[in-house]
Formats: C-alpha cells, structure tokens, sequence
C-alpha cells in the first residue's frame, strides 16, 4: 500500500500526464498546494543521455536507526555526475541496506532539503543501475522551502534489498555540501539522523583565469 496522501484526483492527473511521455524524467512545476507528488518511470542512459556523464564526487555515508521494532543500517551513496553533453549537473542518490539479519522494517521515504531556490530541471530513477527498489514518486514542496521526497512502496526498501540509483538534475554548473537528507521508516517515529549532500551551489565558484 502506498503512503503518498494525495487527493486521488490529483495524482489522476499528474498519471495521465507522464503516461502519454513514456519512460522519462518527470519534470518539476511548482506546486499550487504544499506540495505536488510526481509519478516516477525508470529511465535509462540511451533514452536520457544528458543526465550521464562524468563522476566527479562519489561518496557514502552510513547510517542506523533503532526505534521500537525498526531497526535498518546501512548507506547511502551519493554521487555528482557533470553531463558530457550540457556541462550541467545531475544528483544522484542510492540507499544500500545492509545484511537482512540486521534489518527488520522498510524505509518509505528518501528527504532531501536545503535545495531552495535551486535550478531543479527533473527527477526519476535509473533501469540501468545496480539494485532493486525504485522510488514510485517524487514529492516536491517548491523551490521556495527546498524540499524534495522520494517515496517508496512499503516493503520495496527492506532487508538486504537496495535501491537503484534516482536523481535530480538541474541546470547547475556548480556543486557543494549544502544539501541534507534523512530516511524516514514506515514507523511514524522511525527516522535517522539528518546528514550533509551534495546540492547545486548558492553561491557559485568563479572559474579561474
């Protein structure tokens, strides 16, 4: 059962409107509401090529949470990838739980913020990746408080099962730390500590001369 609580009329909407796309990205409008959930395709490298390119940041941050009977661990990869075809940046992000014994629970939710005011161009997840899980939607609450959600199926993240790799890309050439992210389980108290990520930069760097 999924947990995205939007008006059925509006995710109705929102459906119709990416099934007559095909498998793409899911382009980010700003919300009327608080927030405006975006169905989610998998897309692969040869139908999105600009949102491949070179790494140029890859790094992961473990995690763990305890509360009542949930209790998951494991990582999460965080990469930055420059498109050979643009120059602009695309976010990546790939949650690895760890050995199924040490899991017991699921994560129904992937919170980015920190991307106020940030050039978000569109979102989805990757066929061609590594893994099994994959987010159903996108939760966007507008650029002007900056926070983005990956929502997941209950039961699709747990155990040993990780995620395909899902992305933001954007128009940004710039890139720093300013992002954060948290996991939320499927328990109303389950969630893990709030963590640093890459994120477009406010302020970008001047090229040298």
């Amino acid at each position: 059962m999924r947990r995205c609580g939007l008006k059925a009329k509006v995710l109705s909407l929102c459906l119709s409107l990416f099934a007559t796309e095909g498998a793409r990205s899911a382009i980010l409008i700003e919300p009327a509401g608080p927030f405006l959930d975006f169905p989610l395709e998998g897309v692969t490298v040869a139908g999105e090529p600009t949102i491949s390119g070179i790494i140029v940041e890859d790094v992961r941050t473990p995690f763990r949470v305890e509360v009542d009977n949930e209790s998951l661990s494991g990582h999460v990869q965080n990469r930055v990838v420059r498109s050979g075809e643009t120059g602009t940046l695309s976010f990546y992000w790939r949650v690895i739980l760890s050995d199924v014994r040490q899991n017991q629970g699921d994560i129904i939710a992937f919170r980015l913020g920190g991307f106020q005011g940030m050039p978000l161009m569109d979102a989805g997840w990757r066929k061609d990746s590594p893994g099994l899980a994959a987010p159903y939607a996108i939760r966007y609450f507008g650029s002007s408080t900056g926070t983005i959600n990956f929502l997941f199926d209950e039961g699709e993240l747990s155990g040993h099962r990780s995620s395909r790799f899902f992305y933001l890309r954007t128009s940004a050439v710039a890139y720093d730390s300013s992002g954060v992210f948290d996991l939320l389980c499927g328990d109303s108290d389950c969630q893990s500590a709030v963590f640093s990520t890459f994120a477009p930069a406010q302020t970008p760097v001047p090229l040298a001369p």
